[in-house]
């Protein structure tokens, strides 16, 4: 039902989308002048010098409008420490190109804070392979989220590598996300997805590229990349463990699926063929799409295309016969064959 609250919730994206779009073109001016810019080089698809500080006002934005939906930062002092702390990770990975293994520790401190406060735990995975009994992961249970939140960070970090490629999957995802929150009626996941959309709306306006705007004027940036997916990831884990009828954790599991995909079967495959899993390189998914034609924008659209479908089928298959266990040999099946495409092909990809 639409109500006076879901108007001012509304309301609320629209103004802080539309605060993104107009703090961008100042900070990006500012950037430009002090010399801040991701700079093109020959693992990188831009031909010219772009700021990378997208996250720098999306994050902050969406920070600031959250206690208009009733969540009270003194209560979730975690939350907003976890999230500023990777925010300024990644700023500083951007300017100083911080050492691999710095920044996997403050990550891994920033999952810590969000996991051990309560903010977000993965408990069980619900019926996975069509099984009797839910799978509780038990005493498990902190680590393995932990571990889920480093992956989806670094998964969110390495395909942001199109013009409005991560910008454009964390809208989709978080547009099935906010199905999911409906679904269930929780209203405070819907309003905070909601809210985060606009953010993400805000700034795709400047990064996406669209007729009249044939290029980004600005990046993510290590900062809002790895924001988006900490968010995201707690979005996710929040979601999972409602009691949403007909939504399993399995389904919002493929609501992720595409990124999952990417950073997963990369690290295999990188593995396998004796390279360092998180060093850049042009093997990505949207790599691979490039070398088959597509251009950047196109590219973009299809993995927001598959993206939607995976999310479809996460959220509402349920609802059209899908079972728990059909759900996960499918997100199995899926990564399985993608993974051993790209062993399959690791000689003429990692080529010297």
């Amino acid at each position: 039902m639409f109500t006076l609250a879901s108007f001012s919730l509304f309301v609320l994206a629209l103004a802080s989308a539309g605060l993104v779009a107009i703090i961008l073109p100042v900070l990006v001016r500012m950037a430009v002048r002090r010399n801040f810019l991701d700079t093109p080089d020959d693992r990188k698809n831009h031909s010219r010098p772009v700021p990378p500080v997208g996250g720098l006002v999306i994050i902050p934005v969406f920070l600031l409008a959250l206690p208009f939906i009733g969540f009270n930062p003194l209560h979730h002092i975690p939350f907003y420490m976890a999230v500023l702390v990777i925010l300024i990770t990644g700023v500083l990975d951007d300017y100083f190109d911080l050492k691999a293994h710095t920044k996997l520790l403050l990550q891994i401190a920033v999952a810590v804070v969000m996991v051990a406060s309560g903010e977000a735990v993965l408990r069980d995975l619900g019926h996975l392979f069509g099984v009797a009994n839910a799978l509780t992961l038990g005493p498990i249970s902190i680590p393995f989220t932990v571990v889920c939140f480093i992956f989806l960070m670094n998964a969110m970090n390495m395909i942001d590598g199109v013009d409005g490629l991560a910008g454009g999957m964390s809208l989709v995802m978080l547009f099935w996300l906010l199905v999911a929150a409906l679904l269930g009626q929780d209203m405070q996941l819907a309003g905070i997805t909601i809210l985060l959309m606009g953010c993400v709306t805000g700034f795709l306006v400047h990064n996406m590229r669209y007729p009249g705007h044939g290029r980004a004027t600005v990046f993510l940036g290590d900062a809002g990349s790895m924001a988006l997916g900490l968010l995201i990831a707690w979005l996710a884990i929040n979601v999972a463990q409602s009691s949403t009828p007909g939504l399993y954790p399995i389904g919002v599991a493929m609501i992720i699926l595409v990124p999952i995909l990417d950073a997963f079967a990369l690290f295999i495959a990188r593995i396998r063929a004796g390279r360092r899993a998180f060093q850049p390189g042009h093997d990505h998914i949207h790599h691979r799409l490039m070398k088959h034609g597509l251009r950047p924008g196109q590219v973009t659209l299809v993995l927001m295309g598959m993206m939607f479908v995976s999310g479809l089928v996460g959220v509402l298959g349920p609802r059209f016969g899908f079972s728990e266990g059909s759900l996960t040999f499918l997100w199995v099946g899926i990564l399985a064959a993608y993974t051993a495409r790209l062993v399959y092909r690791a000689r003429t990809l990692y080529t010297a």
